[in-house]
């Protein structure tokens, strides 16, 4: 998949919605949060319902009424002006009340998450005269005269494997054990709104970190179970589109699920390897990488 095409920041919003889970009914989450009817917008907006809500993680400790979540995917830069930006933005939700400072400004936070350190940001902060602490693993809090309201930088691939494996897998190059924990653990879960947001950090995890996902359907058993598992419902979805969008059109050899498969196990006996395949069931079928992929999966 292209690079350039990628999804990075739903999947983001739906590992946020994940790590949050457990306080689901105590806080209200909006991705791309209007500032404006001009496209100005919050990446991601948290609210809490009730003010004495706790979120008892690292991230979360910091949050307080209003929480502005701003997102860079591996290829966006972290500037001084970026940086500024964001604080625009928490300014300017700051008036969106509708009586004059039902936002107060000592209820918003701001939060700003990139895969790699920031040198260059951090530099430029502490030029103007901020202070830069690491407050734990992955998270620096700023203050100054450029930090109106308590922030943090988040550096995920600084942040603790076993508790954020969820964020540290969107990027290209990610842990194979930070995957292989991520899928075990989601696997786990039955709910339908849990495991839509785990299908959004899966498919552009799985996109930018192919041949790891790969080498663990090939060699780690339990992964690939749970992986087949995780997969099933949005792969019958894709069988039954496949079959009405055959019997509509009349074609002969649709998407029918036995006819996929079975070119599948013919293409593994000639001892073609994924890659081969996925490509060679989208052409052939008429199929997305998606659909292609999950079919290879359940095939292994």
């Amino acid at each position: 998949m292209d690079n350039a095409k990628i999804q990075y920041h739903p999947a983001f919003a739906s590992g946020m919605e994940l790590l949050l889970w457990e306080y689901q009914t105590l806080l209200i989450i909006e991705t791309e949060h209007e500032l404006s009817r001009k496209p100005l917008k919050i990446d991601i907006l948290i609210i809490k319902k009730q003010e004495d809500v706790d979120i008892e993680n690292e991230i979360g400790c910091i949050f307080r009424g209003h929480n502005i979540i701003e997102y860079k995917n591996p290829k966006d830069e972290l500037s001084i002006d970026e940086y500024c930006k964001v604080m625009g933005y928490a300014f300017i939700y700051k008036t969106q009340g509708k009586t004059v400072n039902e936002i107060p400004a000592d209820e918003i936070t701001v939060s700003i998450f990139r895969h790699v350190f920031p040198r260059e940001l951090f530099k430029s902060l502490e030029d103007n005269g901020c202070s830069v602490g690491k407050a734990s693993a992955g998270i620096y809090y700023i203050k100054g005269s450029l930090a109106p309201f308590p922030t943090q930088v988040i550096v995920m691939k600084e942040l603790p494997p076993e508790k954020y494996a969820v964020l540290r897998i969107l990027a290209p190059g990610a842990d194979l054990e930070d995957i292989r924990r991520f899928v075990l653990l989601s696997a786990e879960s039955k709910d339908a709104g849990y495991r839509r947001n785990v299908d959004a950090v899966y498919q552009v995890s799985a996109s930018v970190n192919r041949e790891i996902y790969e080498k663990l359907r090939k060699e780690d058993q339990a992964v690939c179970d749970a992986l087949r598992d995780l997969m099933k419902d949005d792969f019958l979805k894709v069988e039954e589109q496949g079959r009405a969008e055959g019997r509509a059109e009349g074609r002969a050899e649709g998407r029918a699920e036995g006819k996929i498969m079975g070119a599948v196990d013919i293409m593994r006996e000639d001892g073609k390897d994924d890659r081969v395949i996925i490509e060679r069931l989208m052409s052939k079928y008429n199929l997305t990488q998606e659909e292609a992929e999950r079919y290879v999966l359940v095939t292994v």
